[in-house]
């Protein structure tokens, strides 16, 4: 017999509230990504990647960059869903996928950065040795959210919260290519993670009259790199670490 949790009134306007913010983020993401990758060839490019001629050598590399990365929202998305349906016996054993797919994610994704760096990242304003201290930032905060997230996993309330975080993480990129919504038109001080973890403090002060730990410490984190990431990658001492391991 199939194990299906019920689901109280309460409860169902949470699982909205959760599934709306996946569904945002991934929106995001893949309306970030359709010109370069989703739907490469049909829709109009808005810039230029590592996929348009001349093909490089290791074109395969950013092929497999975007699958993974596609699999790890679909994960994501389907985990949702299923615990808004009360399938929490398959939430769980789904889960296991996480444990191998989110290290992937950030071996590959730290490759694709160290090689961006040294052939050059796409429509940036600045050098792209300090540009990457933003996608190294990211897998940073990735690797740390999904490794507190999955160690949560006994605190419901706590788990989703990090597993979001990690989804508002990877929404930067997508926002990033969005012409509508690019960050250069946004106040310096304003951080496109930072506007979509808003939602998450508004719920927590309303539901829970306080913020979650998660909450909590995920955004001082992701505060503190959005707020020092630049100025690192700027720094001689950040340029001297790419020369050296990048050459």
């Amino acid at each position: 017999m199939e194990a299906i949790t019920a689901v109280r009134p309460s409860q169902r306007v949470e699982h909205a509230f959760f599934l709306g913010m996946t569904l945002l983020t991934t929106v995001i993401v893949l309306r970030g990504f359709a010109p370069s990758f989703f739907l490469r060839g049909i829709v109009a490019p808005g810039g230029h990647s590592y996929l348009d001629p001349p093909l490089q050598p290791i074109r395969w590399l950013f092929i497999a960059h975007g699958l993974i990365f596609s699999s790890w929202i679909a994960l994501t998305l389907t985990q949702v869903t299923l615990v808004a349906s009360g399938r929490t016996d398959l939430h769980r054993r789904l889960g296991r996928v996480a444990f191998g797919l989110a290290p992937l994610m950030v071996v590959i994704g730290t490759i694709v950065a160290g090689y961006a760096a040294v052939h050059g990242f796409h429509d940036v304003p600045m050098p792209s040795a300090t540009f990457v201290t933003v996608p190294v930032c990211d897998l940073v905060l990735y690797a740390a959210f999904v490794t507190a997230g999955l160690a949560a996993r006994p605190q419901p309330q706590t788990h989703k919260r990090w597993m979001l975080l990690a989804m508002i993480v990877i929404a930067e990129a997508g926002w990033g290519r969005i012409d509508a919504l690019n960050p250069q038109s946004l106040p310096p001080w304003v951080s496109t993670e930072l506007v979509l973890l808003l939602p998450l403090i508004a719920w927590d002060l309303t539901r829970l009259g306080r913020l979650n730990a998660a909450t909590l410490w995920g955004g001082i984190a992701m505060a503190c790199a959005y707020s020092l990431r630049l100025w690192v990658g700027a720094s001689p001492a950040w340029l001297a670490i790419v020369k050296s391991a990048l050459g």
